[in-house]
């Protein structure tokens, strides 16, 4: 099959989730080596990222324009056609509502239609993820049997036109050996650490909460670490400066992916109260890297972490104390979650993600 594939989110200055899970699906596909990748971009500019340049090297074809304003109406629709691709693939739910070749597209998260007052900033843009838009491509990929429960639930789609296909995690996140003395050079983190992964703090990754539960373990050997940016959540930002451990907590703020299975290594383990995700990528690189969760149970996460992550009710401090307290203090019961969420992540590789979007490509060619 011939696979054109929207890749304008590959030549973003900031590398978004969608820029992450186009790279990792673009690689193996070309890896497995059953589709002729074809990309298409617009708003390209001068300079391209190594990344940008490898897949390109790996593509039998690219079209490419510095312009955006209604490339994607107008050009894309028409190279399609003359390039003869099969199926078009865009890796975001923002769709034109008319193309002339077989649509897939890629569904996140439904975030915001299921917790909207979390999402006032953003509900403009997200106006234009309607129904029509979200019925217009012939196939949709949700990363998560929850993700696809949402579309269901609030654009009801029919369940035989989604296909789930989870995601991957990528090979650099597995265990680095004498990872706390690395950390401890690397970052001057020279004691025992919980660690969060907020990304862009929106509020509902619980940030607050976590500093919360941190605050009542009150632990002299204990610190904890933060990776991502606090600016967007008030309520975090405000627990921060009022911690009576204020001292012990070290934000990092966004760290280059190449860092991230250190920072996990060296971590006792991942504290994720979230609200939401659409599939909880950190839970499962954290498990790769041999570092045991203590997660949320709600949405994807019981998909991600199965049976090797803690799962709680993300508002029930008490049981998150305990249940970090454990981990920390019980060295078998560390090592049994250890065990569990090395087996557990093995599962989840981007190989696997990628024969599940082939499976999406050939319903929708067949269609």
């Amino acid at each position: 099959m011939r696979i054109g594939y929207k890749a304008s989110y590959l030549f973003e200055p900031r590398k978004s989730g969608i820029h992450v899970y186009l790279v990792n699906l673009l690689r193996a596909m070309a890896d497995l080596g059953e589709v002729d990748i074809r990309l298409y971009a617009s708003g390209v500019g001068r300079e391209l990222e190594p990344e940008a340049r490898e897949l390109l090297g790996r593509a039998s074809g690219a079209r490419l324009s510095r312009v955006q304003r209604g490339w994607d109406r107008a050009m894309m629709p028409l190279y399609a056609l003359v390039d003869g691709i099969d199926v078009m693939h865009v890796p975001s739910p923002f769709v034109p509502t008319w193309f002339p070749k077989p649509l897939v597209a890629t569904v996140h998260d439904l975030a915001p239609f299921r917790m909207p007052d979390m999402y006032e900033s953003e509900r403009e843009a997200y106006a234009k993820l309607t129904r029509e838009v979200i019925q217009a491509p012939d196939v949709l990929v949700a990363v998560s049997e929850s993700t696809k429960r949402d579309v269901v639930e609030f654009f009801d789609m029919p369940e035989d036109r989604i296909v789930v296909s989870p995601l991957g995690v990528n090979d650099r996140f597995r265990p680095v050996e004498a990872a706390e003395e690395r950390v401890s050079e690397r970052f001057d983190l020279d004691q025992s650490y919980v660690m969060a992964v907020v990304g862009s703090a929106h509020p509902r990754k619980n940030l607050a909460g976590v500093v919360r539960i941190f605050d009542r373990l009150d632990r002299d050997d204990l610190d904890l670490v933060i990776v991502g940016s606090c600016e967007r959540d008030a309520e975090a930002t405000q627990a921060i400066a009022e911690s009576p451990q204020r001292e012990r907590i070290r934000v990092l703020g966004h760290l280059p992916e190449e860092d991230l299975p250190l920072v996990y290594s060296g971590a006792r383990l991942l504290c994720f109260p979230t609200y939401y995700e659409g599939w909880g990528l950190p839970v499962l690189e954290a498990l790769a890297c041999g570092t045991p969760v203590v997660c949320a149970d709600n949405s994807s996460l019981p998909e991600a972490g199965g049976d090797a992550a803690v799962l709680l009710q993300a508002d029930d401090l008490d049981a998150f104390v305990h249940a970090v307290g454990r981990l920390i203090d019980d060295q078998a019961h560390w090592e049994e979650r250890r065990a569990r969420g090395l087996a557990h992540a093995a599962d989840f590789t981007w190989r696997r993600t990628a024969r599940c979007t082939l499976d999406a490509y050939r319903r929708a060619r067949d269609m």
